[in-house]
């Protein structure tokens, strides 16, 4: 059975209007039917996010910057109920120092629906120390 398959065009793709995906994570703890969205990174958040782990040596080597990771990647998918980002760099260590419990359910959430999975994790470890040269040229 052969199926005609049509491939997209890239203005097609540039012009399809793409719904945030988002899901309600509830926080009992801060009161009653309360919460947040987490959403669905586009790829260019999603590299940022990425970015955020990684800090530069003088010498222009790359390590893994682990601090407040969790906050980090809560920041870059908590949204309100338009999809707005309800957080930004500055955020990050006043979210830091809300409860591991709470945090860690959003970042569960937020590495769910971003497929960010162990495999992905290594991966990005893996690729913290590949060279300024690689990635020169996003900025």
């Amino acid at each position: 059975m052969n199926e005609k398959k049509e491939c997209l065009t890239k203005n097609q793709i540039f012009g399809m209007v793409e719904e945030v995906e988002k899901e309600w994570v509830s926080i009992p703890e801060w009161g009653t039917d309360k919460g947040v969205y987490i959403k669905v990174m586009t790829a260019f958040e999603k590299d940022a996010y990425q970015r955020s782990l990684m800090q530069k040596n003088p010498d222009g080597s790359f390590f893994a910057d682990s601090a407040n990771v969790t906050a980090k990647l809560v920041a870059a998918c908590t949204v309100d109920a338009e999809c707005k980002l309800l957080f930004d760099f500055s955020d990050i260590v006043p979210l830091g120092k809300k409860s591991s419990i709470i945090m860690e359910r959003l970042a569960e959430v937020a590495r769910r629906v971003n497929a960010i999975g162990q495999k992905e994790m290594e991966k990005l470890i893996k690729n913290l120390f590949k060279t300024q040269s690689e990635d020169s040229n996003v900025d």
